[in-house]
Order: structure tokens, then C-alpha cells, then sequence
């Protein structure tokens, strides 16, 4: 229930605030001394845990999902019949807008938020901080954060291989029969995918068509390097190699090799959902790829401008380092924070503190931590901007309402 998770995120913030505080429990007949209370390794992320990481590291990069994470998003039920996504238009609530603004400002920061959202809706709800770096489509197209002067965030996309011009010939023809027969539906393009919507339709039926639909694609599309994304009332073609990870990669390669490679010594990445797995395992594909040798690991796709009046002052914009032999400080110690927002099944092997349950059911996760919700996304933001969080309901007050109050 809502009031257990609360009381356990209670426990857990007093605990990070006062270390040296235990809790007792009653002697029990074979043993009369008092016995410490301990964890039992749930991956719960505390703002405190996190913040105290962050004020003691200097080359940090944080990476946001938007829908979900930095927006709520509402249950199916509530948008299936309509044409947007729950989501879509919304803008974050004041005060996350204004701790990404004062994070982003920091130089000793690289802030992005990477979307499933087209360019145009994620520069309409967030493109006003000049600061910020943002991805649209799943990273097929990404913007680095304005420099000192410069007026509006200048996009790229990434070369994944394909005609993608060819692709959509094929495509297109196949999507508009299906859309004709279907009433309600609606074709979406976008950078790099073909989208075909059925939020509008009789959810029965649009289903159906959304499998043959699904079929004949796949073979008439057979001979190019294309993958097919079902999701909750749409059906999408997008290259094969394409996903959050590829951007997430590039960022991370780009950010360490600055400064004459200095490296990275703090990275916090948090997603709400499937799409966001793989930007948790880019992070850890690039913690164990430091100080390797460039030609052992896999490069990132090259990158366009999408406008041809951008003139590109840095190369490596462009083109990664060819060398990924950063230079760190042995003594100090690296943190790369990796959170799903929604408690999961902790999946990841690779990480300690995720005990994984064979006989659990519901989706899994590849994050090392998790959070309940958006507003703890708002808070671990507010708490690492300098901002405070109060007049937040505890757990014994049965109500989860409260607020945050930012800088006075």
C-alpha cells in the first residue's frame, strides 16, 4: 500500500540524515542483548544518499527520461481513445523547471533530458532552458546545451545505416491502407520512425489490425535493418540499432573526453519505463569500458547536422576521441547512479544490492535503485539544486498531498 511505502522511504531518508542513529528491537529469548536493525538490501534511492555523492565529485552528467519521470504520466484508461499520448504537451511542474535550470547553469554539469517525444513537443515544453541538453524520438536526434550567446538549441541525428527514405516508400503505402480501414487511426512520423496510432480507435479492433498490420510490414521490409515497436496502441518501424542507449553513449563518450580527458566522476540516469533499460545498461557499458582501448569497443553511429546552416566549431561533436583512457584520480571514487521510477523487479546482475525473487511477476528492470514516483524525482532534483523539500506529508499523517518549497 501507498501508506507502507511511505513509511519505508521515512525510515530510510532519517536513517541517511542521522547515520549514527539505530533502531532497537526486543530481546528475544535466546538472546538478551539489544540487536541493531539492518537493512535487507532494498534498492530504494535516497535525494541524501544521492546529494551527498554530488557534493563531493566535480565532472557530473545527469540524464532524465521526461514522460513519466519528469511528468506524471496518466493511467491507459484514461487516454486510449484519444490521439495523444498521456503525457504529451504537458510541461514539468514549476519547480522541477527550476532545479534543472540552476543544475544546468552549473558548469561542473551536463544535464539531458532524452524523450521518446518529438523535437518539436520536447523544445515546447523545455526549450527555454538554454542550459539543457535534450534528445527527441528515442535519441534518434539529439541538441547539446546552449553556449553563451547562442540563440536556440542546434539538432543532429544519427546515421544509422538505412535508407531511410527507401523505408518509409515501403512503409507508407502499407500504413495508409491500414489507416483507411481503420477509423479513427493516424500515421505519426518522426526522425527516425514510422509510427501508426490507434489510441482513437475501438481498442478491440485496432489491435487486430495492428497484428496484420505488424505482418505485412515485416515482410515487405524484410531486407532492411529495421526492428518493430508494439506498444500500448501504436505500432512503430524504427532502425534496429536505434534506442536511448546510442544517445546516452555518445553523451557519456563526449563528456569525458573534455578537458583534456578529465573523465566523469558522477552520473545519475532515471527512467520510468521498457524504453529506458537501455540507457541504465549504457552506463554500465561505459563504466567498463574507461581506460579501455578505443578499438576494443564499439563506436557510436556518426552524426549530421539536421539543419545545414550549423557550422560545428568542435570536431568531437562530431567524431568521439579515439581514445577512452580518461583521466581519474585512483583515490577518488566514482558514482554512477542508475534509478527506475516505479518499484521493479531488480534484474541487473551485475549489481549488488538488487536481490532478485524467481518467483516475482510484473516487469524487471536493469536500474540499481528505484523511487515510487515523479514527485521523488522532483525531490532528488530540488534536493541537488539547493533547494529543500518540506511540508511533505509523512507517513503517519495517511496523506500523500504536501509540497515543495524551493529557493525562498
Amino acid at each position: 500500500s501507498q501508506w507502507t511505502r511511505n513509511v519505508l522511504r521515512d525510515l530510510s531518508e532519517i536513517t541517511c540524515m542521522n547515520p549514527e542513529v539505530h533502531l532497537q528491537v526486543q530481546p528475544t529469548l535466546k538472546n538478551h542483548e539489544s540487536s541493531t536493525l539492518t537493512t535487507t538490501g532494498e534498492p530504494y534511492a535516497s535525494p541524501y544518499e544521492i546529494h551527498k555523492a554530488y557534493n563531493e565529485t566535480s565532472k557530473r552528467v545527469i540524464i532524465l527520461d521526461f514522460n513519466g519521470t519528469l511528468v506524471r504520466k496518466e493511467p491507459t484508461g484514461k487516454y486510449l481513445k484519444r490521439e495523444i499520448l498521456g503525457t504529451s504537451g504537458q510541461k514539468p511542474p514549476s519547480t522541477v523547471m527550476k532545479a534543472l535550470k540552476t543544475l544546468s547553469s552549473d558548469p561542473q554539469n551536463v544535464v539531458f533530458v532524452v524523450s521518446g517525444d518529438t523535437q518539436e513537443n520536447l523544445e515546447s515544453a523545455i526549450g527555454s532552458i538554454s542550459g539543457l541538453g535534450l534528445a527527441a524520438s528515442n535519441g534518434a536526434c539529439f541538441a547539446w546545451p546552449c553556449k553563451e550567446g547562442q540563440q536556440g538549441h542546434q539538432w543532429y541525428s544519427f546515421e544509422f545505416g538505412d535508407d531511410w527514405n527507401a523505408v518509409k516508400e515501403l512503409a507508407l503505402p502499407i500504413m495508409s491502407k491500414y489507416t483507411a480501414r481503420t477509423n479513427g487511426s493516424t500515421m505519426k512520423l518522426s526522425d527516425a520512425s514510422i509510427g501508426w496510432s490507434y489510441y482513437s480507435c475501438d481498442p478491440e479492433w485496432g489491435s487486430l489490425q495492428a497484428r496484420h498490420l505488424l505482418v505485412e510490414l515485416e515482410h515487405q521490409l524484410a531486407a532492411f535493418d529495421v526492428r518493430f515497436v508494439t506498444i500500448k496502441g501504436g505500432l512503430e518501424v524504427v532502425p534496429k540499432m536505434m534506442n536511448k542507449g546510442v544517445v546516452v553513449t555518445k553523451i557519456l563518450r563526449e563528456v569525458a573526453s573534455r578537458n583534456n580527458q578529465q573523465g566523469l566522476d558522477f552520473i545519475l540516469c532515471i527512467g520510468d519505463d521498457v524504453t529506458d533499460e537501455k540507457m541504465f545498461t549504457s552506463v554500465y557499458k561505459f563504466k567498463s569500458e574507461e581506460n579501455d582501448d578505443y578499438h576494443n569497443v564499439v563506436p557510436s553511429p556518426a552524426v549530421k547536422p539536421k539543419s545545414s546552416t550549423i557550422v560545428v566549431p568542435d570536431a568531437r561533436v562530431m567524431q568521439e576521441v579515439p581514445s577512452l583512457r580518461y583521466k581519474s584520480d585512483p583515490e577518488n571514487i566514482d558514482y554512477a547512479f542508475t534509478i527506475t521510477v516505479g518499484k521493479k523487479n531488480m534484474g541487473n546482475p551485475n549489481v549488488n544490492s538488487a536481490v532478485v525473487d524467481p518467483s516475482a511477476v510484473g516487469p524487471s528492470t536493469n536500474a540499481s535503485l528505484y523511487i515510487n514516483d515523479a514527485t521523488e524525482v522532483e525531490d532528488i532534483l530540488v534536493t541537488l539544486a539547493g533547494g529543500e523539500v518540506t511540508e511533505r506529508s509523512m507517513s503517519w499523517d495517511f496523506n500523500d498531498g504536501g509540497g515543495i518549497e524551493f529557493f525562498s
